[in-house]
């Protein structure tokens, strides 16, 4: 079994993230995910499609959640879960605008260039690093990290710089003993190597 198919366990995903998001509270509910598949395109067809490991949608709550899977730390990931949580919100626009072209609805101008009408919303997207590999992950955990700024204009939050950050779980220093499916055998197993 891969860790994309243990992990898009309903079951598992929603406690992984209710142990580790939201304290143990029971926000995500296996009943109310659906897995949605998505592949990206990348930036000029550079690199091809972009494909997420897994994305869970709350439909009771309403929220995206992606989990990406690593072994290895990626020393750009703020950028590439920039971009994935970008092309999400692209692919709902775009899913919108063709909801209201078929339905002719769209009256304004503004609507049309926007692509959505002044009441559509979009559902936010969490997306977490779940690091598989051994000990901490060296990676860069924001956006400004990859950035040579100096030190006055990276910690000033009027510089017009937008940051970018994402949730880290690390398999090697999560706590074990709360969780109660299978994860808690398997991050026993990832502690012990």
């Amino acid at each position: 079994m891969t860790g994309r198919v243990f992990f898009s366990d309903k079951e598992r995903f929603a406690e992984l993230l209710n142990l580790h998001l939201y304290h143990g509270a029971k926000v995500l509910s296996s009943e109310n995910l659906v897995q949605r598949k998505r592949e990206y395109s990348s930036l000029a067809d550079v690199y091809g499609q972009k494909n997420r490991d897994i994305l869970m949608e709350d439909t009771k709550n309403r929220i995206c959640y992606g989990v990406e899977l690593e072994t290895e730390a990626d020393y750009s990931m703020p950028e590439r879960i920039m971009v994935y949580d970008a092309c999400e919100y692209e692919h709902q626009i775009r899913a919108i605008c063709r909801k209201h072209q078929e339905e002719g609805t769209f009256e304004e101008f503004r609507d049309r260039k926007s692509r959505m009408k002044k009441e559509d919303f979009l559902l936010p997207t969490v997306t977490v690093v779940l690091y598989l590999g051994e000990g901490h992950w060296e990676g860069k955990r924001r956006l400004t990290d990859l950035f040579p700024l100096p030190v006055y204009a990276a910690e000033s939050s009027g510089n017009g710089i937008c940051d970018y950050t994402f949730s880290l779980l690390e398999a090697d220093f999560l706590s074990t003993e709360d969780h109660r499916t299978d994860l808690k055998e398997f991050f026993q197993a990832m502690q012990c190597r």
